[in-house]
């Protein structure tokens, strides 16, 4: 998925299918946005960007995976710790994807995620 405009369809453990737009892609700028078309969460206007920025001491890099939706009043909360512990295991595997994991690596992605 490197090509602005191409669709992503994920298959969801739990049943359900997901569909994410490529919307921007970087390499200079070590940026991803994308946003969600279909899901079976109750979020609209789902945008989401994953920076990348370089940590000068130890060749490590520091990523940020923020978003931006809408969701009724009442499942707010819900979807919010929800997104968090989707960003939480999917920054985990890309870490041991990328064998760059560390147990500062980890205190660093639960700080992040709780805040």
């Amino acid at each position: 998925m490197d090509k602005v405009g191409t669709i992503r369809r994920i298959e969801l453990r739990e049943g359900g299918i997901v569909r994410e737009t490529l919307l921007a892609l970087s390499d200079l700028q070590r940026t991803v946005v994308y946003d969600i078309i279909d899901s079976p969460m109750p979020v609209q206007d789902y945008i989401a960007r994953i920076d990348l920025h370089e940590v000068t001491e130890g060749n490590k890099t520091f990523a940020h995976w923020s978003v931006e939706f809408e969701a009724p009043a009442d499942k707010r909360k819900e979807m919010v710790i929800t997104l968090q512990d989707i960003f939480r295991v999917g920054l985990l595997n890309l870490n041991q994807l990328l064998g760059r994991w560390s147990n500062a690596g980890q205190e660093n992605i639960n700080r992040h995620a709780e805040g």
